[in-house]
């Protein structure tokens, strides 16, 4: 599922805003179920991968680490990604995947290793897009870094760093990448950062809304709040009246999954496969691995709604053998889910304004960054999907240059998040907002900041579960780390 370009930078510049109020977004449904999707699009691979990795025991590591492919000289020089001046081989892209997975490979199953192999390389794809882009419109209006900047970001990042060396020299020489790199990512850091306070005095440029418009708005909410509250109520009865006939006859509790359940496994018949403890939400985790095989569960409710839960199998953990790995206990389960999320609190009207005023600065930033990126040459064949298109939306005038506001005085960076023992690493792209906090320009699933600095190990890619029930899994970012929700 494609977010659009520009709304990328905008999406992000909601976060960025001080008080920035989303209960006073009438779209956040619609948002949330954009994020669901791409959720589900993008981390196919994380229930395999990522249970492995955080639940394997230490042992399995000495088990027999098994062999990736590497690229030739030939495939390592292609260029897969060009945003103007800016380009990215296929061997940058691997090298940065290989710093991630490398360390984990004797637990991660070997049929998933070329899968996450290409998630993690379009991820390292796509932030490389956003971050490019960000650069190369700083570069047009006239945004750079001073040296005093650079030398005050370094001064925070040390001061970050419980029981960091004594100089900024010392602490990069521990880091699994070049002074070089380091140097240039804290650069680009900066940049990004300025470049965001230009957009964020654009956004607060914008006029009140009418009156007219804040009472529509305020009618919408309490409209969507009883409905929700409506539908809540409806989803507990469901699970209640389907509890009760699966307790008269368990074995119909595929063909209700199908009929009834609102999670994409239920055409499946509910079933979610093997899992391991840390890849469910606490409530269902808790549920699934108390049940016996064949019993089902009273209605659990967790953030996403109300679940009933059958365990087909409980699978006891194992010991690194040779050349098997340890592996965790795991339970085979199968379920239902009716949504049911938790109605949103009423926003005051002050709220209400201020939302819509972000709205409308937000709208102003698409527009503007919309013409930026249309006026950028993307080109990659091996992603394509990450080469924007406008063909469907409708040509906006294009503001001057001058509309962007004048360059500001030396902002202060961000202290970035603690560095981190090497596991992590500082790829070319950064995931979360750390240090900077940046938008992410130009991608379509997720919204990202390039933060690149901030952690001395691999680059971390977030992989994000694909089923509703399943808990959030953190991937490690080049820069920092960014928690995900999953679906």
């Amino acid at each position: 599922m494609k977010m659009s370009v520009a709304g990328a930078f905008t999406a992000a510049a909601t976060i960025i805003m001080a008080g920035c109020c989303d209960k006073c977004n009438v779209e956040e449904n619609a948002a949330e179920t954009q994020k669901s999707a791409d959720v589900a699009v993008e981390a196919q691979v994380a229930p395999a991968v990522e249970a492995a990795v955080e639940a394997a025991p230490a042992e399995a590591e000495e088990a027999a680490v098994p062999e990736i492919k590497p690229l030739s000289a030939e495939e390592a020089a292609v260029v897969a990604v060009r945003v103007g001046d800016f380009t990215l081989t296929r061997g940058e892209i691997d090298a940065d995947v290989m710093m991630v997975m490398r360390p984990n490979l004797s637990r991660i199953p070997p049929a998933q290793i070329e899968e996450a192999r290409t998630v993690l390389g379009k991820k390292v794809a796509m932030q490389f897009v956003q971050k490019a882009v960000m650069l190369s419109h700083a570069a047009e209006i006239g945004v750079t870094a001073t040296d005093e900047d650079i030398a005050k970001a370094k001064d925070e990042i040390l001061a970050s760093v419980p029981g960091a060396p004594a100089t900024f020299e010392e602490f990069v020489s521990k880091l699994p990448v070049t002074a070089e790199r380091v140097e240039r990512d804290i650069r680009d850091q900066v940049v990004v950062r300025k470049l965001v306070e230009k957009l964020e005095t654009m956004a607060e440029a914008a006029a009140a809304p009418a009156e007219e418009e804040i009472d529509e708005t305020l009618a919408e909410i309490s409209r969507n709040i009883e409905e929700s509250v409506k539908a809540a109520a409806e989803a507990e009865s469901v699970i209640k009246e389907l509890k009760a006939r699966l307790d008269a006859d368990p074995s119909q509790f595929e063909a209700l999954a199908k009929e009834y359940s609102e999670c994409p496994t239920g055409q499946k018949g509910g079933d979610l496969g093997e899992f391991p403890r840390g890849t469910m939400v606490p409530e269902f985790e808790k549920a699934a691995f108390s049940l016996e095989p064949g019993v089902v569960s009273d209605p659990v409710k967790t953030e996403y709604g109300w679940h009933l839960i059958k365990v087909l199998e409980k699978i006891p953990a194992t010991e690194a053998s040779g050349d098997t790995p340890a592996t965790p206990e795991k339970v085979h389960a199968v379920h239902i889910l009716k949504f049911a999320r938790e109605p949103m609190k009423a926003p005051s009207r002050e709220e209400v304004v201020k939302g819509l005023m972000q709205q409308a600065a937000l709208e102003k930033l698409d527009v503007y960054m919309r013409n930026v990126i249309k006026g950028m040459k993307i080109e990659s064949e091996l992603y394509p999907e990450l080469v924007p298109s406008f063909d469907d939306e409708p040509p906006a005038e294009p503001p001057a240059v001058a509309e962007a506001p004048a360059p500001v005085e030396e902002p202060a960076v961000e202290a970035p998040a603690p560095v981190e023992a090497p596991v992590e690493e500082p790829a070319p792209v950064v995931e979360a907002p750390a240090v900077v906090e940046a938008p992410a320009p130009v991608e379509v699933p997720a919204v990202e900041a390039p933060a690149p600095v901030e952690v001395p190990a691999p680059v971390e890619v977030p992989v994000e579960a694909p089923a509703p029930v399943e808990a959030p899994v953190e991937a490690p970012a080049p820069v920092a780390e960014a928690p995900v929700e999953q679906v």
